[in-house]
């Protein structure tokens, strides 16, 4: 059996001083603050053991897969009690929450190194990632597939399901560019086997994001808020 060295000690640091605290502990207790505050050595040491048992292993423990769940009540002027007023918020475990982010950031770390993507300033950027939220960015569809075959072989070798229902795409073009928008349409982004389905507008941290970046959906959703909280005086 091939050993697989996943965790690598500057960026373990990296991610742990990155953890933001104040939020609720997961089933085992543990809080983001006992690593950001209580990073040591041998506490890298022995995370490290862990997560590298995991990768080449292949076993997971149990509280991994375990969330509290919190019901947050959407309007207190509203029936507390009514469960359409109450919206579910899943607490994962901190630490399982640290093993995903360097298993994602590793996939990251595999993407930068392809040549897909878009130049911002003097730097290359060709995925974005948010907790398990990733976005990948390119100039065409043989830029996606090359990068929707880095993501897929990378869940493959480390067992990491994605959710085929949210994997969408979007084109961002210029209305004056038709025939440049037609002819991307005619060649289609395929992952795990499917056909990846196109959106005319995508929600990304909150932020609605159109085809032609014009936020006229995010502009909606805001006078509609505007409207019904307007309502209620």
């Amino acid at each position: 059996m091939a050993v697989i060295c996943l965790v690598d000690i500057a960026e373990f640091e990296m991610l742990v001083s990155l953890s933001t605290c104040n939020k609720a502990a997961g089933v085992s207790k543990i809080t983001k603050e006992m690593f950001k505050y209580g990073i040591s050595e041998k506490l890298i040491d022995i995370l490290k053991f862990i997560f590298e048992i995991i990768v080449n292993f292949k076993v997971m423990p149990k509280d991994f897969d375990v969330g509290l769940v919190d019901l947050l009540v959407k309007d207190n002027k509203k029936d507390t009690n009514d469960i359409n007023n109450l919206r579910p918020l899943t607490i994962s475990d901190a630490l399982a929450i640290l093993f995903e982010k360097i298993i994602l950031n590793e996939l990251s770390c595999r993407l930068d190194k392809d040549e897909a993507g878009i130049i911002v300033g003097n730097m290359k950027i060709n995925n974005i990632l948010h907790a398990d939220d990733i976005i990948l960015i390119c100039n065409n569809v043989f830029e996606m597939n090359k990068m929707l075959e880095i993501t897929e072989n990378y869940g493959k070798k480390y067992e990491i399901k994605f959710n085929p229902n949210k994997t969408n795409y979007i084109i961002f073009f210029d209305k004056q560019l038709s025939n440049q928008k037609e002819f991307i349409i005619d060649i289609q982004p395929v992952f795990q086997g499917e056909v990846v389905k196109r959106v005319e507008a995508i929600k990304y941290l909150g932020v609605w994001l159109d085809e032609q970046i014009n936020f006229k959906n995010q502009l909606k959703k805001e006078r509609d808020y505007l409207h019904t909280a307007t309502n209620k005086w």
